[in-house]
């Protein structure tokens, strides 16, 4: 691909609309199969930003069917010279 680099950010549903609309939505295929869901490529501050949700559009994808491999490799083929995997962690814990 013949584009400028790019940042990869990996992320929850909270940070869906971050950093304004989408300029273009790739989806692809890797070598481990298809990432989460599409990558939709945003520019922030003069920075290519390439968005994939973690669990996918509506978070229908439980923790341990997440297939990291492929998003990551996804974000490599789209330019992500570098990733940020920003995360939220709840407890199990029964609220009493």
């Amino acid at each position: 691909m013949n584009q400028k680099p790019a940042v990869g950010l990996i992320g929850g549903s909270g940070l869906a609309n971050w950093g304004g609309p989408a300029v273009a939505t790739h989806r692809i295929s890797t070598a481990w199969g298809a990432p989460s869901g599409p990558i939709e490529e945003r520019e922030v501050a003069g920075v290519r930003v390439l968005f994939l949700a973690r669990h996918g559009v509506g978070h229908a994808i439980p923790p341990h069917r997440v297939n990291y491999r492929a998003n990551i490799a996804a974000l490599a083929e789209l330019g992500a010279e570098r990733r940020l995997h920003p995360r939220a962690t709840h407890h199990l814990l029964r609220r009493r």
